[in-house]
């Protein structure tokens, strides 16, 4: 009898690799005629990354997600004219199709090239792919995107209130327009981008998901909170300066992925920093229905000033009153 119960236990946990493991295969577009508008009068051009032929450029580029054991395969179609690129993901290390190592040296992918690259999704998080080619160039130009692995205990062991919890992913960056001009735009086929041919960093614009602060604040409510659940939120920089975001004391926040902080929660001040290419995933709950606002800001690194604030207006309701 023992051994029928031992049988049957082991035979479901291989049921439930065999349904929750897969291959998976991503197309990712890199392409360099991307239009990002500003506030519905200013555009600058762009770089980036898109899943379709018709798809248009957005800042982040087309988010990838994936389940936790997953045998992903990224099929990179570079349709730009210029410089090759490349995909590199932070804290995972890509194989070529024929699962050896990549190395910088043999990773362009050119004109109408398409290059593979396979990985195991083995640890859950939040992650940045981007193009490392003409660093810090091509990031600037918009070639980054966010990769999400998926945690199947989320799934398979949540509570059901966390299992239906509310999710969201703010990517924040900066940018610079003399970064964009077409001089450094256009760039020649093998052409190397120096720090040196570069205008100093001066960014005169700030986004969260491509969205300004006063986009931000001309929607009615940008972030719904209910006092019955918790809202998982993804934090990603893709910027070159440090982010610092100040939470209510009305949230209760704790850090689930991320840097570590000590016993997971956020200073006495209720906020964190996250440095260029750094992620966080949050979990925030709250019992006081209110509305207020998350505070963001924009720190140079160099003078350590704040150079940009943003306010994110947030509802705090009870979504199960009788």
């Amino acid at each position: 009898m023992l051994y029928m119960k031992n049988m049957i236990y082991i035979f479901g946990i291989l049921l439930i690799n065999f349904t929750t493991v897969g291959q998976v295969n991503k197309l990712i577009i890199g392409r360099t005629t991307g239009v990002f508008q500003i506030e519905n009068k200013d555009s600058v051009r762009v770089f980036g990354f898109t899943n379709s032929l018709s798809g248009q450029v957005t800042l982040p580029g087309t988010t990838i997600e994936v389940m936790e054991g997953d045998d992903v395969t990224l099929d990179f179609w570079n349709i730009s004219q210029g410089d090759p690129h490349e995909i590199f993901i932070k804290g995972i290390e890509l194989k070529k199709k024929d699962s050896s190592p990549i190395k910088n040296a043999d990773n362009s992918v050119h004109h109408m090239e398409h290059g593979y690259y396979s990985f195991i999704a083995k640890q859950p998080g939040t992650y940045v792919y981007y193009c490392p080619v003409n660093y810090p160039f091509n990031i600037q130009a918009g070639m980054f995107g966010v990769l999400i692995i998926r945690a199947h205990v989320d799934h398979l062991n949540a509570t059901k209130k966390e299992t239906n919890a509310k999710e969201l992913l703010w990517c924040s960056f900066e940018m610079d327009p003399k970064w964009h001009d077409n001089s450094l735009m256009d760039v020649e086929y093998d052409q190397k981008i120096e720090l040196s041919d570069l205008p100093p960093y001066n960014p005169q614009h700030f986004f969260i998901n491509g969205k300004t602060n006063e986009q931000l604040n001309n929607k009615e409510i940008v972030m719904n909170l209910d006092t019955e659940g918790a809202t998982i939120l993804r934090l990603v920089n893709t910027g070159f300066w440090k982010h610092k975001i100040k939470f209510p004391n009305e949230l209760k926040v704790e850090v689930t992925r991320g840097s570590s902080l000590k016993n997971n929660e956020l200073s006495p001040s209720n906020y964190l920093i996250i440095n260029p290419l750094e992620t966080f995933e949050l979990r925030i709950t709250s019992r006081k229905t209110t509305d207020t606002n998350i505070q963001f800001e924009f720190i140079n690194p160099e003078t350590n000033r704040i150079e940009n604030t943003q306010y994110i207006p947030v509802r705090i309701q009870n979504n199960h009153i009788n």
